[in-house]
This record gives C-alpha cells, structure tokens and sequence, in this order.
C-alpha cells in the first residue's frame, strides 16, 4: 500500500490546506514585497512658484539622480514624502536671503526621508547663500546659471555591495517558514481524527512496516515543502519581478534546508499526535508548538528587534536555523564553508534524531 499516495490525496481535498500552500504564501510576500517598497521608496515633492528658484531646485534633483513631483501650494498638505516648499520670489530674495522661505518636512520618520530632507536642506542652504552674494534679481540668475554649469568639487558614485534585494528576500523566505510550520500542523488535525477512528491501525496494518508509514509520511511532506518553495520562487520572480541572486549550489542549498525543516515539523507534528486522542487538545499543542517557534526564530520579524536574552534562547531553535541560513543564502556575499554547514548539519541531525525518536513509539500511539 502507497502510504504517500493515499495522504497525498488526502491533503489535496483539504480545502484549507490549499489554500495555505499556494494562497497564504503569495499574499503574505505580497505584503512582504509592498512594505518593502514603501520603506525604501524615495518620493520628494517640490512646491517652488518662483521659476528662477524653481528651475535652480529641478536642476539640482536631475544632478543627484532624484525623482520628483510638483505641487501646487493648496496641494501641500496632502503630499506623501518629504517635500521642500519655497514661497520667496527671486526678486525679493536677491541680496536679502532671510526672505527665502523655504521648509523641508516629511509624513513619515524613515531613514530614507531623513536622508532625503537633509539633500532637500542643502539645496535651500545653497540657495540661500547664492542670494547673499547676488544684490539684484538678474545677477542671481546669472550666478544660479554659473552654479549649474560648474562641475562638483568631488565626484562620487554609489555602488550596492552584495544583494541588492536581500531585505525583501529575507524576509519573504523567513515568512515561508512560518507558513511551512503552519500548514504541517494544521494538516496533523487530519492524523488525530485517523487515531480516533482506528483509520491510522488499519493503514499501519495494510503498510510493509511501521518505518516504511514513516518514510512515505515524511517524503510526503518534505515534497509538500519543495512544492511551497517552488510556489515562492514563482511569485518573487513572475509576480512581484525580484530576482533571486542565487546561484545554483545556493538554490540547491535552500531547497535542502526547507526540506529538511519540513522534516523537523511533520515528526514533531507526529510525536504531538502520540500523545493526545483529541482533536482540541492537538489543536492546542500545535498552537503552543507552532507560535512561540515562528515568533522566537525570526519568521515573523527579525531577531536583532527581540531582547537579548530572548536571542540566546532562538539559538536552539531550528526556526532560527532556516532563517539565518536565509540571511547567509542572500546576501550576496562570499560565504564560508562553515556558514552554511552549521545550519544545515543541526537541521540533518536535529531531523534524523526526531525521526528516530517517532520509529520507536508504540504503534497503537500513532
């Protein structure tokens, strides 16, 4: 009797479980994905009716590379980003550069529009001191001309080292955990309600043995493992255009260590089985199990936020392995050996010693 077979098809009429491995997993990258590009989106706004002290603003954001927006004055209260407003003209600024009311502000505290209204000061300040030097409106405009036509002191170029895409990638992966972790746990409802009815006894019982069920159980679910990476692969590529930047050995990598995390999961999942009858009981054991291993490993958010003590406690857990095998895989940079054989050696012998522990329970506790 196919032991994977019979599950497999089991799983694949589980609605809910469906809709976790193929739904849950691209809606929550989604959301990875749009917080991502929000946080890290540069929008600046311009608010200048001046055209002398406007072309001078334009000209320095096409020098720096920024994009921009303009807003009329009645529009400024609903800008999003920082935004930099000059209500002076440039016959009354000229000679008198306390006139030049210029204000940099911002919606949100991010480092990004931190930064951005720091740029946006400097182009006011810049403004400011070519008006003190140039008493008429005619010689500002000549001297914002000369100033856009000198070359800068120092010529600097902007270089991303490593993976340019590592936060959201990180993140998204380090979400597929929890969903992994979820999905197997849920699906082990499916198992206490086989115990209570004796299916699990007549199934062992039509199996070559006990450790043949386990095989096939396990297969099936590190291949339901494979299947959910696939699924994110597809979206981070297709849906949401984030490449990778893994190499084939660091795919081939990833694909172990989920895999091998799925294994983790369903023998614990099975062990959690052993001990109860009751579908309410196993519901909350694989809360209990579940939460605390997402929340503490770093699937749900990063590590670095917790308290120290709590770090310490993520490190014997092997959520906290996946997700910093995760950090390693996508970083961009050159890895040593030992950085990658650390996690995935706790994550083989962690699976093989859960696996060996279930073989030796009692058949009638499956």
């Amino acid at each position: 009797m196919s032991v994977f077979l019979l599950y497999g098809r089991r799983l694949l009429k589980r609605p809910m479980a469906l809709l976790i491995a193929v739904v849950m997993p691209i809606v929550l990258v989604q959301g990875v994905v749009l917080q991502y590009k929000s946080a890290t989106g540069l929008q600046v706004a311009i608010s200048v009716p001046d055209s002398t002290l406007r072309g001078f603003v334009t000209a320095e954001l096409r020098q720096a590379d920024l994009a921009y927006t303009e807003v009329a004055v009645a529009d400024r209260a609903a800008t999003g980003g920082v935004l930099l407003a000059i209500d002076g003209s440039a016959s009354a600024v000229a000679g008198h550069p306390e006139r030049l009311a210029a204000k940099v502000s911002y919606a949100r505290v991010n480092a990004n529009n931190v930064l951005l209204a720091t740029r946006m000061n400097g182009i006011a300040s810049t403004l400011a001191y070519l008006a003190r030097n140039a008493p008429t409106e005619a010689a500002l405009g000549q001297a914002i001309t000369a100033y856009g036509q000198e070359k800068p002191p120092v010529a600097t170029t902007t270089r991303v080292i490593g993976n340019t895409n590592a936060t959201v990638l990180v993140s998204s992966f380090n979400m597929i955990v929890f969903v992994m972790l979820l999905l197997t746990m849920s699906n082990l409802v499916m198992f206490i309600k086989d115990k209570s009815h004796m299916t699990t006894q007549r199934i062992l019982v039509a199996a070559r043995s006990k450790l043949s069920y386990y095989v096939q159980l396990v297969s099936l679910f590190a291949s339901l493992a494979v299947f959910e990476f696939a699924v994110m692969l597809a979206a981070m590529t297709w849906l949401f255009h984030v490449p990778l930047g893994l190499s084939p050995v660091r795919m081939g990598l990833l694909v172990a260590a989920f895999a091998l995390f799925n294994v983790f999961a369903i023998t614990l999942g099975m062990l959690l089985v052993s001990r109860t009858t009751q579908e309410s009981v196993g519901r909350l054991l694989i809360t209990a199990v579940t939460l605390p291993m997402a929340m503490l490993g770093g699937a749900l958010w990063p590590l670095s936020i917790m308290p120290g003590w709590m770090q310490h406690l993520a490190q014997i857990l092997p959520t906290t392995w996946v997700t910093s095998l995760n950090a390693s895989l996508f970083s961009g940079f050159a890895l040593s050996v030992g950085d990658l054989a650390r996690p995935l050696g706790l994550l083989a012998g962690l699976a093989g010693l859960m696996f060996v522990v279930l073989s030796r329970i009692n058949a009638e506790k499956i």
